[in-house]
Formats: structure tokens, sequence, C-alpha cells
């Protein structure tokens, strides 16, 4: 059967209520929001644009020819770094043989290969005790990767004179 009689409407309650006008304010802030920052993309992009503009412009023909010279500095700098690495400072030989040459031996005639890090030595002393000396700072250094004494002989007026050769760590002589 049909009914006749109307029934009362149940009435929303009032969190459901909040809940629906609280999704209508949210939809409506969402689509102000979206037109809000879509001009604000547009004032930055033609801000944007502007400036690059600006910067375009204001090169003048001497600051682009400065600008050349110092990527050309660049460019030579970067070129020379692999010319230094690969230099040697035979300045450092004498260094050496300055600060560990015992004070009764005398070179008389050095003989340097800096390409290959060789040093051929001759020289004279007083005694062998004093060569067993020399050698014996020679070997205990770092820098020196072999020591040969090659020749050995007593000269004239008593004194020991001597041939070394030196061979050093490649690293040595360089920067």
């Amino acid at each position: 059967m049909v009914e006749i009689i109307p029934k009362p409407i149940e009435k929303v309650s009032k969190h459901q209520k909040r809940l629906f006008y609280f999704s209508i304010l949210l939809f409506f802030s969402l689509i102000v929001s979206y037109f809000i920052l879509t001009s604000l993309l547009q004032k930055s992009e033609t801000l944007l644009s502007n400036l690059t503009e600006t910067i375009s412009r204001g090169k003048t023909s001497e600051i682009i020819s400065l600008e050349k010279e110092s990527l050309n500095y660049q460019k030579k700098i970067q070129n020379f770094f692999p010319l230094l690495e690969n230099h040697k400072f035979p300045s450092r030989f004498f260094e050496f043989f300055e600060k560990n040459t015992h004070s009764r031996v005398f070179f008389s005639k050095i003989s340097l290969n800096s390409q290959d890090s060789l040093a051929d030595l001759t020289g004279q002393t007083d005694s062998f005790f004093t060569l067993g000396q020399q050698l014996s700072i020679f070997e205990k250094r770092p820098e020196v990767a072999t020591l040969n004494l090659t020749q050995i002989s007593i000269g004239r007026a008593g004194k020991i004179e001597f041939t070394l050769n030196l061979s050093f760590n490649p690293n040595f002589l360089k920067y």
C-alpha cells in the first residue's frame, strides 16, 4: 500500500552541515588560488624575460671582448697545469746535497740527468771510514732509490777518490 501520511524529514546533524559548508568553502578557495597562482606565474615569466633582455642589452662590445679575453686566459692556465705537473726542479738536487753531504767529503764532478732522476758523482775524502759514513747518509734518505759505488781508488796525496751513481725516487724532482 501506498502511504499517504507524510513522514517527517530527518534533520541533518550540525556536524554534517559544517562539513558540507567547509567542503564548499575549500572548493571555492582552491579555484581562487589557482587563478591567483596562474596570474603570479605569468607576471614572473614576463619579469624574467624583461630582465634577460636588459642584461643582453647591457653587454657592450667592451664587456664581450673582456669575457673573450678572460676565457682565453682560462684556457692558457688550463694548458699550463700539465706542463707544471711534468716539470722537474733540478735545484732540489743541489738542496739535497747541501744538506746531506758529509763535511769531510768533496765532490769534484756532478752529472745530473733530471729526466731519469739519476746523478753521477765523482769525489774524494780523507778515509774509507768517512766514505762509509757518506754512503750511509745517502742510503738512509727516502729520496734515494738506489746507491752504487762504481769506482774507488787511492789518489795522489793519499786521498780516497770515488764515483757514485744515485738513482732518486721519480717524484723527488717534481713540483
